[in-house]
């Protein structure tokens, strides 16, 4: 209050041609303070002022702009009142206007009770229980994913024990012989590719003979296994493979055909010629490769197990 009387008044954000009239009114001694005549005057409002009515406006357009602004803006606030307050959600005039005359005011009263415990029985209020099926979304989920785990950890196991099982000489106590797969002796337990079942794609052979450097015994050691390979001159189609195995308990032997030669030397499927199955188990194709140093490889197809490299007896 002390500023308001005593300070002059900050008239800097008044228009230059109203800032002299306004610090005329603002002045202390109300005596020097122009009165309403005064000010239309100085205005010129006096010009535009006829039969008591303004034919233009007598204040600068901005300023009346700004003023029909704020206008609306006190209109709007009047306007947000109690009206949108949330206990207004659902009145009751409207179920005691669509009750008869005489006892409109018993549903009022009954209805009354509604607005304070909670919505009308016409309204459904989202149940408390609705995100009850995402648990049960993510049990479904996680039990198809366990599944897959289990399933891909089966087909795994099985799929090694494919690779690694059929058609290598087992022990009598049902565990594998200390041998890799005779995927480098006998075969990984596939169908015979000379047949055509072969999953490996290779194509049928060709018409051929053995290649001389070929022929011979051949021996390898795995373990306590001792694997002996012998092979025959022979032409596709002949008997040219016979592969023997020793080990601790066991003995098997098998036979093969020539599938293609001289480029690349495969065999046919082996059949087994002595040993007790299941410790001995027939197998599918091979193909032979002679290494630069004298020595021979037996590849076994679709087998995980590295080759076996037989030498020269």
């Amino acid at each position: 209050l002390l500023r308001i009387v005593e300070a002059e008044p900050d008239l800097d954000g008044v228009p230059a041609e109203l800032r002299d009239l306004v610090a005329d009114c603002l002045r202390k001694d109300p005596a020097a303070r122009p009165d309403p005549a005064a000010v239309l005057a100085r205005i010129g409002a006096g010009d535009t002022v006829a039969d008591g009515r303004a034919l233009e406006p007598w204040l600068p357009a901005p300023l009346v702009a700004q003023l029909g602004r704020h206008a609306v803006q006190l209109l709007d606030r009047e306007d947000t009142g109690p009206a949108h307050a949330p206990g207004a959600v659902a009145p009751v005039a409207p179920v005691a206007a669509v009750s008869p005359p005489a006892p409109a005011v018993v549903p009022a009263t009954r209805v009354a009770p509604v607005h304070h415990y909670g919505p009308p029985p016409g309204y459904l209020m989202p149940p408390p229980a609705a995100p009850a099926p995402r648990p049960r979304a993510a049990s479904a989920v996680f039990l198809v994913a366990t599944a897959l785990v289990v399933a891909t950890a089966a087909g795994g196991a099985v799929y090694a024990l494919m690779n690694s099982g059929g058609g290598t000489p087992q022990t009598p106590g049902g565990t594998r012989s200390p041998a890799s797969s005779p995927a480098n002796g006998s075969t990984a337990g596939t169908n015979d590719p000379g047949t055509g079942s072969s999953g490996s794609g290779t194509p049928a052979g060709r018409p051929g003979v053995l290649p001389a450097g070929y022929a011979g015994s051949w021996r390898a050691t795995s373990g306590s296994s001792s694997w002996h390979l012998v092979l025959t001159p022979g032409a596709v189609g002949d008997s040219v493979m016979t592969l023997s195995v020793d080990a601790p308990g066991y003995s098997c032997s098998w036979r093969a055909t020539l599938r293609n030669a001289p480029d690349p030397v495969e065999l046919n499927g082996s059949t087994v010629v002595s040993g007790a199955q299941p410790t001995c188990t027939p197998g599918g194709w091979s193909r032979l490769r002679l290494l630069p140093d004298g020595s021979l490889r037996r590849e076994l197809d679709g087998s995980a197990s590295a080759p076996l490299t037989y030498d020269r007896d």
